[in-house]
This record gives C-alpha cells, structure tokens and sequence, in this order.
C-alpha cells in the first residue's frame, strides 16, 4: 500500500509538470528574459553598426547645412624676386620728360630750355618691389546653390529615417532570437524533468520487481527490461545534456553574460496567449517603411541631380593687412558677388537622375514584393499560432489518457495480468505524450512570438 501511494505521488508530479498551462496575462515575460533582452540588444554588433551609420549620416546632413557658412582663409608669404618690377626705359623717359615740361610751365620757363640742375625730378618708383611680404585674409561665402542644399539635406533625412527603420527590423530579430533560444532552453528543462520523474518510476518499479524475484512472484529477466528502459533513458538525458549546454553557449554568445548567470536559468514553459488585438496587422510594417524611406532618398537625390543644371551664387571678398609691398596695381581690398551657371555639361547629370529613377522603380518593386511576402507570412503565422493552441488542448488529452493507461495496466501488473514489457510500454507512452504537451507549448510559443514579430508587436509583452 506503501508503494502505491508513492507511486500515486510520483504519478501526480508527473501530472503536475506536464499539466502546467499558465494563461500569460499583463506581464507576458519574466525579469530574467528581460534583463537576457536588454543584454543582447547591448552587444548586438548589427545595431552598434546601424547607430554608427545614423551617426554618419547626421554628420552628412550637417555638413550640407554647413555649406552657407562663410570660409574665412588667412594667407601670409613672403616672395623674393630676382629684380624689381620697373617701368620700361622708355616710358621712363617720357614720363621724366613730362614731369619736366610740367616744372617748366610752373616756372615760366620757355619749353625748350633747360631745366636748372638744383631743381630736382620725382624718383620713378617700381611697379613691385622684389621683397614682397604679404598678409591677407578671404572670403568665400556660398549664399545660393540652386537647390542642391535643398534637396541634399532632405536625401539625407530619408536616409536617416530609412536606417532607424532598419534598426528596427534588427532589434525585434534581436529579440526574437534571444526568445527562442531562451523557449529552447525551457523546453530542454522541462524534458528533464519529465525524463527525472521516469526515472523515478522506474526506481520505484525496480525495487518491486527485485522484491517479486526474491520471493519468485517475477524473473530476472524483468530487471533486464528495466535496465535496458534505463540505458534508453540514459541516451535521452545526455541528449537533453548536450542541448542544453549549447544553448547555454549560444545564449552567452547573443548576450555575453555570464555562464554562471545562464546555468542558473531556470526558465518554464507558459503559452503565450495573446489578446484579438494582437492577432491583427494595425500598422504599416517596419520593412514597408524603411523601403519607403529609400524611395524617398532617392527622390531627393534626383532633383538635386536635376539641380545641377540651375546657377551657383557666391560672395567672395579679400582684405590686405600690410600694403607696403603692395604693387601699384594690387587693391587694397575688394568684395564682389559671382555667379556659376553649368548650362550643359555633356548630359552627365541627365543620365545620373535616369539611374536614380530607375533605382525607385526597383525599391518600388521590393515593397510590392515584400508586403505580398508579409502579408503571407502574418496570415501563415496567425494560422500557426490558432493550431498550436488546438495542439495544446489535444496533447493535454493525450497526457491524460497516457496516465489512465499506465495506471490500469500497473493494476493489470500488479495483478499479475500483464507482464514487465506492457507496464514499461505505457510509461513510455506516458513519457511521449509529456514530451509532446512540452513541445506543444513550446510551438505555440513560438507560433505567438512569429506572429508579433510579423504584426510589429513584440514590443508588447517586453515593455
């Protein structure tokens, strides 16, 4: 009697583990997922990537906004010529004649006499000294760039948008993993454990078939049967074993916690039911919008393409501050405005606006493409997640049925009805349809985590 009790409780933590169906509810995942969730989009290299590529791309856009700020240059040098720069000889002479002429007629003196010696004529200076030191400073001031500015900074801002969008797609993938491979690890636990309560059934039976041979109720060859039912579970569990250390060395890899922080994981298995809301496609998908964004860049990028072809204003100024070595033809300063004008320029730009449209057609394509994909997808994922919820509710039966089994054909056993082998067939049975209910929740699980990640909602249950 003693041993049927313990049978009826090892029978009844059987039960319980296979039976554990929690309906999740408000908070749809544990601290511990979370806390692998936060970890794993901190070391995910796609993201830190993606941000480096944002980052450049604002650095981009600044750098067409920092087009119509000014350019201010100082200059300073020093030239040493062979010679100095002077008027030719001739010329020299006319003007010193001139310069006469002029003294003369100040004088009163006839023209053609001779002018006294001690009156002196002006020195003909050179045009430029041969030591030449100057210090300048110039203006270069972009105040108009026919609209390529314009176009460049929205081209950028798609850009931008369409790389957030992306991160996006790699967050949720992210998280995604890290939930699968966290509901793998549950699964292999929760085989333990059922793999731990045959094994118990097993010592259980063992002790009374040990029992039955001494007092001849049974043979030896009973105690075989067992040994082999326990070498075949020997298998499992190393199986189970070597499973669960992978996927200890991947959760590590995806998060680079600890192994001591991941072996001490202790997850369950609970389907994840989600609510009608859930179930529904309500917003654009990430992959339509980040595909839409590059459209748009492109877009952008044609019309500043197109922009080439209007006129470039500009400011230009320059400033002397020694004019010592000024030549006699060198402006102290100057300011002027010019403009460029590129009225044709052998149809470069023509042809580069030509690929950037086709280059629109063909993301135009992938968003067809990839919401018929999509919408294939949700509708496949929503299917999936309704017949693992059937699958739930069928393995439940199965579990129970495999339990009543076992129970009459122990009666049957104990009766004497049946021998080792059909006992030992329905713990097996049992076993399976335990194995089969966990792998039952672990579908659906994954079913409702396909499904949010398809309908952009997996943010939901992580918040």
């Amino acid at each position: 009697m003693k041993k049927d009790n313990n049978l009826n409780k090892f029978a009844g933590i059987f039960l319980m583990l296979s039976l554990a169906i929690v309906q999740a509810q408000g908070q749809q995942i544990n601290p511990v997922l979370k806390d692998l969730i936060q970890k794993a989009l901190q070391k995910n290299h796609e993201l830190k990537i993606t941000d480096y590529k944002i980052t450049k791309t604002e650095i981009n856009r600044q750098k067409v906004y920092k087009t119509f700020l000014p350019a201010l240059t100082l200059n300073a040098g020093y030239t040493r010529l062979n010679d100095d720069i002077i008027l030719d000889p001739k010329l020299q002479l006319l003007l010193k004649g001139s310069e006469r002429l002029l003294i003369k007629e100040q004088l009163g003196l006839p023209f053609n006499s001779q002018l006294p010696p001690t009156i002196p004529t002006s020195e003909i200076k050179p045009i430029q000294d041969k030591n030449i030191l100057k210090s300048s400073a110039d203006l270069q001031w972009v105040i108009f760039t026919g609209l390529e500015a314009h176009y460049g900074i929205k081209a950028t801002q798609h850009k931008e948008k369409a790389l957030r969008y992306a991160r996006e797609i790699t967050t949720k993938q992210s998280i995604k993993e890290v939930m699968q491979t966290y509901d793998r690890l549950a699964l292999v636990i929760a085989s333990e454990k059922v793999l731990n309560s045959i094994e118990k059934q097993l010592d259980l039976k063992e002790k009374q078939v040990q029992s039955a041979v001494k007092n001849g109720l049974s043979i030896k060859i009973d105690l075989q049967k067992i040994a082999f039912a326990r070498q075949k579970l020997q298998i499992k569990r190393t199986e189970t074993q070597n499973q669960k250390a992978l996927l200890w060395e991947k959760l590590h890899q995806l998060t680079g916690a600890s192994y001591t922080f991941i072996e001490n994981i202790k997850p369950d298995l609970k389907p994840l039911m989600l609510e009608k809301s859930q179930l529904q496609q309500l917003q654009k998908p990430v992959e339509i919008k980040s595909l839409e964004e590059i459209v748009q860049a492109k877009n952008s990028l044609q019309k500043m393409t197109y922009a080439k072809y209007l006129p470039k204003i500009a400011i230009k100024g320059h400033y002397e501050f020694l004019d010592d070595d000024l030549s006699m033809l060198d402006p102290k300063w100057y300011v002027g405005i010019g403009l460029k004008w590129q009225i044709f320029d052998g149809l470069k730009a023509i042809d580069q606006a030509r690929k950037l449209k086709y280059d629109k057609q063909i993301y135009r394509e992938k968003i067809q493409q990839t919401q018929e994909l999509l919408n294939l997808a949700v509708k496949n994922a929503r299917l999936n997640y309704h017949t693992a919820e059937k699958q739930i509710a069928l393995n439940n039966k199965a579990v129970q049925l495999a339990k009543d089994t076992y129970r009459l054909v122990e009666k049957q056993y104990a009766n004497g009805l049946v021998d080792i082998t059909e006992l030992l067939k329905a713990l097996t049975e049992w076993q399976k349809a335990g194995f089969k209910l966990q792998e039952a929740y672990y579908h659906q699980r994954q079913a409702a985590l396909d499904l949010l990640t398809r309908t952009d909602r997996l943010q939901d249950i992580i918040q």
